[in-house]
């Protein structure tokens, strides 16, 4: 089950915040002002998806970062052609000469979405912040993501820049309520 929101009113930073319920687990889709969002919530996020990197886009990667830091964790990034210019552009704004003082690493994998294929960058906070160069692959029928309960789509349209949109289709799966199993007399498992 998902649960879908809007984060700020409709004249705010865009953000949508989806959670998967019952699963520690969320997607942004844009990151402007993510101020409202407790922290909580913005732990759960395993994928940000960007549509571009204007300011009212892209303006929560900051407070985002900050809340991430000093846990252990892996977070998917996807926005357009020169997203990961763009992401190695802020992170390398700060100074992070005090990262031995953190145990755990943060992970951020950035993918920049072309026409025809996709580039991958990693960003280890162990490494400084330092840009590594993952990869470079094939999309295949737009799909950006591909989990056991959702995929994610993506299609580049013109904003006067590249700018992507998405679409989330969450996968076919059976909920079964053991109170009803119960109710009936049937056993729980497999």
């Amino acid at each position: 089950m998902i649960s879908a929101g809007l984060v700020n009113d409709p004249f705010g930073d865009p953000v949508a915040y989806i959670e998967f319920l019952f699963r520690k687990e969320a997607l942004l889709f844009d990151l402007g002002d993510i101020h409202l969002l407790p922290p909580r919530k913005i732990l759960k996020v395993n994928a940000v998806f960007i549509s571009h990197t204007h300011m009212d886009h892209f303006i929560g990667f900051d407070h985002f970062l900050r809340v991430c830091l000093g846990r252990e964790k892996e977070v998917r990034f996807f926005g357009p052609p020169g997203f990961c210019d763009n992401l190695n552009g802020k992170i390398s704004s700060y100074t992070w000469n005090l990262i031995e003082n953190y145990t755990n690493n943060l992970d951020i994998i950035a993918t920049e979405v072309h026409e025809d294929r996709k580039i991958t960058c990693r960003f280890r906070l162990q490494n400084s912040f330092r840009r590594d160069l993952e990869g470079e692959s094939e999309i295949l029928d737009g799909v950006l993501l591909e989990t056991d309960f959702y995929a994610v789509r993506g299609i580049t349209l013109d904003h006067k820049i590249p700018c992507l949109a998405f679409a989330l289709e969450e996968k076919d799966r059976v909920n079964i309520k053991k109170t009803g199993l119960l109710e009936m007399g049937l056993p729980t498992g497999q």
